[in-house]
């Protein structure tokens, strides 16, 4: 169901030659830094969303509180996932199946691939920090933006990713993979008091040809989240799963 402070090119006084921009190895160091410093800065958000892709709508919600804990939840089938930072939890209505798994004992890259698999959709890049991986490399473009690559996989099996950030707030503009889809922000939420601003309308495309279409609304920056919101009990009648992710 996902962030380099500007670089200044100035004339050097001795013979106004102009200085060497500073090398991929310090932007990389200063996107790391601004990714970590963003991410801080992020408390909590919620919003409420559509995706379109073709003739299929999905209406959702979500909400996030630091550090871990997420809920989302599809409208039209009531649909709903829960983590409360240590079990995950669905909701069926349809088959009345309410599951608890517990990731308490999983590896952190076990729960992170499992969670990530549940809430991504729901989660446009730029609200969540994205993984760079892999062999990376960086790079200013003309409008002053920072175009990282990251390289993972060798010879026929290697996949490039492209990522755009925007400074100095380090907000997500869009990423492309090579010999696949891209996504591109087309219009932003910005919270003034944190500099930063955050995707409301996202377009993906596939071998450059549209793909889903994702819009946010009632967005909520590092407001009140009431415990409530990441608990899920069992509505009367319902079957009841537990289990732990090592025995799915």
């Amino acid at each position: 169901m996902r962030p380099l402070l500007p670089l200044v090119l100035f004339l050097a006084l001795a013979g106004c030659k102009r200085s060497e921009p500073n090398p991929p190895e310090e932007l990389l160091s200063r996107l790391k830094a601004g990714l970590a410093a963003r991410e801080k800065k992020l408390v909590s958000f919620g919003y409420e969303g559509t995706t379109v892709q073709g003739d299929e709508r999905a209406e959702f919600a979500f909400a996030f509180r630091a550090p871990k804990k997420m809920r989302a939840e599809l409208v039209t089938s009531g649909l709903t996932f829960v983590f409360d930072g240590r079990q995950f939890t669905q909701w069926d209505p349809g088959s009345r199946l309410l599951q608890r798994i517990d990731l308490g004992k999983a590896s952190p890259e076990a729960a992170a691939l499992f969670l990530h698999q549940y809430f991504s959709p729901f989660v446009p890049e730029g609200w969540r920090t994205p993984l760079l991986g892999g062999r990376l490399s960086a790079s200013q473009t003309p409008e002053g933006q920072v175009r990282v690559s990251a390289v993972t996989g060798e010879g026929l099996e290697a996949v490039e990713v492209t990522y755009l950030f925007a400074q100095p707030g380090f907000d997500f503009v869009g990423k492309t993979v090579r010999e696949g889809g891209s996504a591109r922000v087309e219009r932003t939420h910005c919270e003034e008091a944190l500099g930063l601003c955050f995707p409301i309308r996202v377009q993906e495309t596939i071998a450059g040809a549209p793909a889903a279409t994702t819009e946010l609304r009632n967005v909520v920056v590092n407001g009140p989240l009431a415990p409530e919101v990441f608990e899920l009990e069992p509505p009367p009648g319902a079957r009841v799963e537990t289990r732990r992710l090592d025995e799915l």
